[in-house]
């Protein structure tokens, strides 16, 4: 496992830079999984208070450890991903200047690695979120094209605010071909689907 080259000096301070830490991609993954259950998605949810605080310092400690390593390592795909995604959630938490660390995150790496599935989706479904929305579609479509299935159910919610009922309910139906599980998916198509009643 690949170790970013830092030493770890200030274990107990909440102020870290980028020569204080060494973190794997393992630990750096496993902090983001449990941020994302909360965060991933707009509104973020929490259970309480204490459960949002602990996981906003959970970012912020991660955040400080992703930009330093982007400052080191400035066209490391890896570190880029990560750090986009990470500052992505960052923005759903209100936390400032974080939209454009991930726009900047992204469109780096999507220059490095145009074919990029994770980062055209993750990138896109930040985008579907903003004042950006229009440029979603073409990350999102770009990352179906390179095999990534969930971009569907993001296309679809760009659609459903843009009052196209027609395209959103057609990648609703290519969505749950893959994920036929998915229950809210499945009541989304029967929201936006015509009634019999209404056809005839």
């Amino acid at each position: 496992m690949r170790h970013l080259i830092v030493i770890l000096l200030l274990l107990f301070s909440s102020e870290v830079s980028a020569k204080d830490l060494s973190v794997s991609f393992k630990s750096i993954d496993d902090d983001l999984s449990k941020i994302a259950v909360h965060a991933q998605e707009f509104p973020p949810r929490f259970a309480s208070v204490a459960e949002r605080k602990q996981t906003e310092t959970d970012l912020r400690r991660l955040l400080t450890i992703l930009d330093a390593a982007v400052a080191q390592h400035p066209d490391d795909p890896e570190i880029l991903f990560r750090d986009g995604f990470a500052n992505a959630m960052g923005h759903n938490l209100d936390f400032t200047d974080c939209a454009p660390k991930c726009t900047k995150a992204f469109d780096r790496l999507l220059k490095l690695q145009p074919e990029d599935k994770r980062a055209n989706y993750f990138y896109g479904a930040f985008l579907a979120a903003t004042v950006r929305q229009k440029d979603s579609v073409r990350y999102l479509e770009k990352a179906l094209a390179l095999g990534m299935s969930d971009a569907h159910y993001t296309l679809a919610f760009v659609y459903i605010s843009q009052g196209d009922r027609p395209k959103a309910l057609l990648h609703l139906k290519e969505y749950i071909k893959v994920h036929p599980e998915d229950e809210r998916a499945r009541k989304m198509i029967k929201g936006i689907e015509p009634s019999r009643a209404t056809t005839k």
